[in-house]
C-alpha cells in the first residue's frame, strides 16, 4: 500500500495492488428474537423450588409496544401460552415493570412498578417462598404478599415471557437459591 497508515496487508510479489472495497450482499433476512431458555435437567441442579430471589436489570426500546419479558420461571415450555404456574417479571405497554406469580391457574401476586423501563434501566428484584413474596425496583419500598403459593417450575426464560420478547437490553440477571431479606432487595436494586 502507498499511504501513511496501513489498513490491511496485501501480499504481492512484484507490484503495488489497490484493494477493492469490501462488499457484502445477502438475501434479506429478519433476525429472530434472542431469548435464553434453561430447561428441566439443567435447571434442577441449582434451582430451589421452594424459595429464591431473582434480580434483573433491563430496558426496552420506546417502540416496544408489547409485553416484553425480562425473566420467567414457568412449568411449561416458553413457546406456549401457559399461565397456570409461573413467576415472571415483564414490561407492560406503558413501560411499567410487572411481577406476576401464578400457581394452579390462580394469580397470587400482580404488582407493577412506577418506573418506566422504556426510558431508563430498571433494576427489579423478587424474593419468594411460600406466603412470603416481596417485589421491589430501584431501591424502593418492597411490595409484599403474604398469601402466595409458589409454583413448581421446569423452565427459565431470559428475555421472553409467554411469547413476549424484549426489544431492548438485559444488563444483569442474578439468581439466589434463598429468599433474601427485604433490606437486601432494596440494596441490590439501588441505582449505584
Amino acid at each position: 500500500e502507498y499511504s501513511g497508515a496501513l489498513s490491511s496487508y496485501i501480499y504481492t510479489d512484484t507490484s503495488a495492488v489497490t484493494r477493492a472495497a469490501d462488499v457484502s450482499s445477502s438475501v434479506a433476512y429478519t433476525r429472530q428474537a434472542d431469548a435464553a431458555q434453561i430447561i428441566k435437567e439443567n435447571l434442577y441442579s441449582w434451582y430451589d423450588q421452594e424459595q429464591g430471589t431473582l434480580l434483573v436489570e433491563g430496558k426496552s426500546e420506546d417502540n416496544d409496544t408489547g409485553y416484553p419479558g425480562l425473566i420467567e420461571l414457568n412449568k411449561s415450555p416458553p413457546t406456549t401460552s401457559q399461565t397456570t404456574d409461573r413467576i415472571h417479571l415483564f414490561g407492560r405497554p406503558s413501560g411499567l415493570v410487572c411481577l406476576q406469580v401464578y400457581a394452579g391457574n390462580t394469580a397470587y401476586v400482580s404488582q407493577n412498578t412506577s418506573g418506566n423501563m422504556r426510558t431508563q434501566y430498571i433494576k427489579s428484584a423478587v424474593a419468594y417462598k411460600e406466603n412470603d413474596v416481596y417485589f421491589t425496583f430501584s431501591g424502593g419500598t418492597p411490595h409484599a404478599d403474604s398469601s402466595a403459593v409458589i409454583p413448581e417450575v421446569n423452565y427459565m426464560s431470559i428475555g421472553e415471557q409467554n411469547g413476549g420478547y424484549i426489544n431492548g437490553t438485559i444488563k444483569k440477571v442474578v439468581y439466589y437459591p434463598v429468599r433474601l431479606s427485604n433490606a437486601e432487595l432494596v440494596s441490590l436494586t439501588e441505582n449505584n
